[in-house]
């Protein structure tokens, strides 16, 4: 398949930006577009482990509330 041809077909894709987590919460992303593979995107990655952190220690934090109380 030739460039212009891969060009044409990414185009006809939906833009994955629309559906990126990071790009929904942060209002920036550094993204390509249409090339953007999400499965292997790093800045995604580590946007999903930072939140998983945060929904970690936020439980945590509850808990030990729930405790002094």
């Amino acid at each position: 398949m030739s460039l212009v041809e891969r060009v044409v077909e990414a185009i006809k894709q939906p833009d994955p930006v629309k559906h990126c987590e990071y790009y929904r919460h942060k209002g920036c992303a550094s993204v390509d577009g249409f090339w953007c593979l999400m499965n292997e995107c790093d800045v995604l990655i580590e946007y999903r482990d930072e939140l998983e952190r945060y929904k970690k220690i936020k439980k945590l934090s509850e808990a030990s509330r729930k405790k002094v109380k």
